[in-house]
């Protein structure tokens, strides 16, 4: 069944093969059309042709050709967001048949139609890191927060081509900004609590032991100032339960960029440093939970500590 897409004063439908392919940035794959379809183009009225170039800019934006010049590969994000847009400009009662998530071994994304794949993109390629990267699997809402970020990342590169250049170093920051962004991760980790309020002055005292396991929370160091930025909880009435951000979305959030340059670099700060923090604390868990709900509960029900005035205990 065909998608009604609605655009400008245009009204078009389209198969599942041509939204198949207005996904790729490759504008001459986007806009490919068949013997038969060129040989009935002579006919129609309204150029089918001239539609789909027009739909293809208001999907992907004119600048595609730099992106290979600046080093940086950005087709997954871009496919993403083109999804979405996609489904934006369809009729609001057809939107639902639109459905993005992963594959059971969350390998791949998966582009979905009426309940039909039709496009997929390799999860690695989308982070830009090697084949080897061991990835732990998502949960449902921590893979909900994963595609709001992507889009994030598809819709400030559509808007500004410039974010792309000098590696790519203020992209990542454009979307730590987004207020949406930041309300989504505490929705997710921190529910309970405002991300506008004041910090909580540090009046903490841990043994050297103590101190010691928390160093998994923050990169193997210890520092009362930043050490809880990826710890989630939740007051559920006396029962105090913590989490550690997902690794993913960490690594999304601090450390992606789309430079070939920075594959390696890329995935050996997931790998290497983030993943094994989250192996670390999850090891320990009970033992590192019990230290984190008494510094949660001496502090105000907060782990947004800050100590000297400093503080960059926040999520995001």
């Amino acid at each position: 069944m065909p998608v009604t897409l609605n655009f400008g004063d245009r009204r078009y439908e389209v198969n599942h093969t041509r939204i198949s392919r207005l996904l790729s940035s490759d504008k001459k794959e986007a806009l490919y059309m068949g013997p038969w379809d060129r040989l009935k183009e002579y006919f129609r009225t309204h150029k089918k042709e001239e539609a789909l170039k027009v739909l293809y800019e208001l999907i992907h934006g004119c600048e595609r050709e730099k992106q290979a010049e600046l080093g940086v590969d950005v087709s997954g994000m871009d496919k993403i967001y083109a999804f979405e847009r996609l489904k934006q400009y369809a009729n609001p009662a057809q939107q639902d048949r639109f459905v993005m998530r992963f594959n059971m071994n969350q390998t791949h994304v998966l582009f979905m139609i009426d309940g039909q794949v039709i496009d997929k993109l390799n999860l690695k390629r989308l982070l830009n890191v090697w084949d080897e990267c061991i990835l732990k699997p998502m949960e449902w809402d921590e893979e909900e927060l994963f595609f709001k970020i992507c889009i994030c990342y598809g819709k400030r590169i559509f808007s500004d081509a410039e974010l792309l250049q000098n590696l790519a170093s203020n992209l990542r920051r454009s979307v730590n900004e987004d207020d949406s962004i930041k309300d989504a991760v505490y929705e997710l980790m921190r529910s309970g609590e405002d991300r506008h309020m004041a910090c909580v002055e540090w009046n903490g005292n841990l043994t050297r032991e103590e101190i010691e396991k928390l160093k998994c929370l923050n990169m193997g160091s210890f520092d009362a100032s930043t050490q809880f930025f990826k710890i989630g909880y939740w007051d559920l009435g006396g029962e105090v339960l913590f989490d550690m951000l997902h690794p993913t979305i960490l690594f999304m959030l601090q450390g992606y960029t789309p430079s070939v340059q920075l594959t390696e670099a890329n995935t050996r700060l997931l790998t290497e440093i983030l993943k094994a923090d989250d192996d670390d604390y999850h090891n320990n868990k009970r033992e590192i939970d019990l230290i984190l709900e008494r510094l949660y509960k001496s502090h105000n029900g907060s782990l947004f500590i800050s100590k000297d005035s400093c503080c960059r205990n926040m999520l995001v």
